[in-house]
């Protein structure tokens, strides 16, 4: 009876088998890696051809960009959009000086704990603040530094006072 059901194993696994590797869902060369596809960074990355001084873009684990770009051969980092790589414009710094913290809003947000009151900040698609903050609970609205998220002094206005402009 064991040899009976060993034999259905068998056979139901080399068809699996079969059927993977004509589908090309398995690399025919077992050794080699199986391929992941992520976002467009991993896929730069993996196009890279590893020459010294190629700029590598650095990624996350599911294949999108890290907020913080580096050239390892320049000393130079930048802040990127984490789904397109597009550089976000004022925030190159060359090497010797500390680089902006990129994507601080988005840490932020994930930090917060949703109570009742609590201030939320207000992020772009590239994880930076919106240059116009305003509280939900208390209804004052500010204006800020995109990049660190800090309050832009004499740009608080109270609820029912039309706000003042926010630039980038």
């Amino acid at each position: 009876m064991s040899m009976s059901i060993s034999m259905k194993a068998f056979s139901v696994s080399l068809t699996l088998c079969t059927f993977l590797t004509l589908s090309n869902a398995w690399p025919m060369n077992h050794t080699s890696p199986i391929i992941k596809f992520g976002g467009l960074c991993e896929q730069l990355r993996n196009n890279s051809q590893g020459r010294p001084g190629e700029f590598v873009p650095q990624c996350d684990g599911n294949g999108n960009f890290l907020p913080q770009q580096c050239w390892a051969s320049t000393g130079y980092c930048w802040c990127v959009n984490i789904i397109t790589g597009k550089e976000i414009p004022n925030t190159r710094t060359p090497p010797g000086v500390t680089p902006v913290q990129c994507g601080l809003c988005e840490q932020e947000r994930k930090h917060s704990h949703d109570r009742i009151g609590e201030f939320i900040p207000q992020c772009d698609g590239n994880g930076n603040f919106l240059p116009q903050q305003c509280s939900g609970s208390t209804g004052y609205c500010w204006c800020v530094n995109i990049i660190t998220g800090k309050e832009i002094p004499n740009t608080r206005t109270p609820p029912g006072v039309t706000p003042v402009q926010c630039g980038e």
